[in-house]
């Protein structure tokens, strides 16, 4: 169980590292490139993670099987010395197993929306409404995967869906008996790859964790309630080919028992 635990910690850290950034926009957006300063990330300071905020954070995101969420996402692709930046909102509840209902607005330059879209996942079927088209279509979950980028969902509630029911209630039990067994189970190896700092963040004092994936060499970025564990911004930041990106997900509020 403590290589379980673990492994949940380095992937809230993580979030959705194993999603396929492609070398163009998603099928749902076209637009063309243009002109920008290169997009950046800052990283706290190079010092020891708090591990009993990580545990505390981790119970704080898997306290419960569903969640509410609404975020607003920015994503940020640059190459060659152009950018594009796509800015859209996501309304999500979720539940784990990848079950999900999704309402999805890209955001135009103006603050408007622009196009927007529902879509509903059962973990095996998905089902996918334009509501500016008036389209409808249905696919398999797996399908959904391929076809769009799953960062469109929110990297945090990817996240949570990820983790299937069963071994969210034993990571949950092994916590509540013994607050300690996640410092004890991450290795030395993977704390090395893991920093932590203080840092005010729009008027909150937040703690933040930053993780380097070493395969990829992507940088992930986790913002918290140094009080409460709760997750308030992910920021997903690499190179996939010639094309640098970076995906940030603003969470402006994250309902742990909604009513489904």
């Amino acid at each position: 169980m403590s290589k379980v635990l673990s492994g949940i910690a380095v992937a809230l850290l993580v979030s959705w590292t194993n999603i396929t950034v492609a070398q163009t926009p998603s099928p749902l957006l076209s637009p063309s490139l243009s002109p920008s300063p290169p997009p950046s990330t800052p990283t706290p300071a190079a010092t020891a993670p708090d591990l009993e905020l990580l545990a505390k954070a981790v119970s704080a995101f898997w306290q419960t099987n569903r969640t509410q969420t609404e975020s607003q996402v920015v994503m940020t692709l640059r190459d060659k010395g152009k950018e594009l930046k796509v800015n859209f909102n996501v309304k999500i509840i979720a539940e784990t197993g990848n079950k999900f209902r999704l309402e999805l607005a890209l955001i135009q330059p103006n603050g408007s929306p622009n196009v927007t879209y529902t879509i509903v996942s059962n973990g095996k079927q998905a089902w996918v409404y334009n509501q500016n088209k008036r389209q409808y279509a249905q696919t398999t979950y797996d399908k959904l995967q391929e076809d769009s980028s799953p960062f469109f969902v929110g990297s945090s509630s990817m996240l949570f869906m990820s983790i299937p029911e069963t071994l969210r209630k034993e990571v949950m039990a092994e916590l509540a008996s013994n607050p300690n067994s996640l410092a004890a189970s991450i290795s030395k190896d993977d704390l090395k790859s893991v920093q932590g700092g203080k840092r005010q963040v729009d008027g909150q004092d937040l703690y933040v964790f930053s993780y380097m994936e070493k395969v990829k060499g992507w940088n992930i970025t986790g913002f918290f309630q140094p009080q409460t564990g709760i997750v308030r911004q992910v920021e997903f930041a690499g190179k996939v080919d010639s094309t640098e990106f970076v995906i940030s997900e603003k969470i402006i509020n994250r309902n742990s028992q909604p009513v489904v």
